[in-house]
């Protein structure tokens, strides 16, 4: 269910609801590292104002969030694409955009599905490359199945499909739920996090969970955080006994 803010506007006072496809356009104002530096696990306080929205939530309340890709691996798409980022795509909901927005806020780009090496296949022109994509076509498990698309395009470098073909091979890029470890009754215009930040390794690189570094790492105070409120109302506070 969608949390709903009234406008705060006086002119216009019709109900706004706050959702996936029409997040708030929040504010990050710190990132606080809780664990020690060296520590294994790297866990830390988010605190995101809502400004104006006027919207409610209860403990045991979640906010959705929906990241951004590292712009790094962005810029790195967009280099082995042979493209500047400006180019002018269509999205799956019939908005355009431009491919660098595409890329950074649409599309997830740390896994490949197997459309993607079907679609490679089709336009790669070096003989080597076709015999290796054909092979992890193939092959029961793919061992580059959880390659981000810039090693994918790396590996493969004669094939460059076209841009509309190749953004429909990509996953859409989902928001994160995350609990809200706040009261609004302490923090009438904020909301809390406890982010744990996700760092692993696989295929002998490094990997970073995509939210989870944005909020935690990547994002700097005043940044925007576009978020929405997910009620659970089956999951609160027991009731004040007193």
């Amino acid at each position: 269910p969608q949390l709903t803010a009234v406008a705060s506007s006086a002119t216009d006072a019709k109900a706004v609801k706050y959702g996936r496809d029409n997040p708030l356009s929040a504010r990050l104002v710190s990132s606080q590292l809780l664990t020690h530096p060296e520590a294994p696990k790297d866990t830390r306080h988010v605190v995101i104002d809502l400004l104006d929205s006027g919207l409610t939530y209860e403990p045991g309340d979640s906010l959705g969030i929906l990241p951004e890709n590292d712009r790094d691996l962005v810029s790195a798409v967009i280099d082995l694409l042979g493209r500047t980022g400006g180019e002018t795509v269509t999205l799956a909901s019939g908005r355009r955009t431009s491919l660098r927005h595409a890329l950074t806020c649409e599309y997830t780009l740390g896994r490949s599905r197997p459309d993607l090496f079907m679609l490679l296949a089709r336009h790669v022109t070096a003989s080597d490359e076709k015999q290796a994509l054909e092979q992890l076509i193939a092959a029961e498990e793919n061992p580059l199945a959880s390659a981000d698309l810039a090693e994918v395009l790396e590996r493969f470098p004669s094939a460059r499909p076209p841009l509309a073909d190749l953004l429909e091979t990509l996953s859409r890029l989902q928001p994160r739920l995350y609990s809200i470890s706040s009261s609004q009754k302490a923090h009438p215009q904020e909301v809390h996090l406890t982010v744990g930040v996700v760092r692993f390794e696989t295929l002998g690189r490094w990997r970073q969970g995509v939210a989870s570094n944005f909020l935690g790492v990547r994002s700097l105070p005043g940044d925007e955080v576009r978020v929405f409120l997910q009620a659970s109302p089956k999951f609160r506070l027991p009731a004040d006994p007193s």
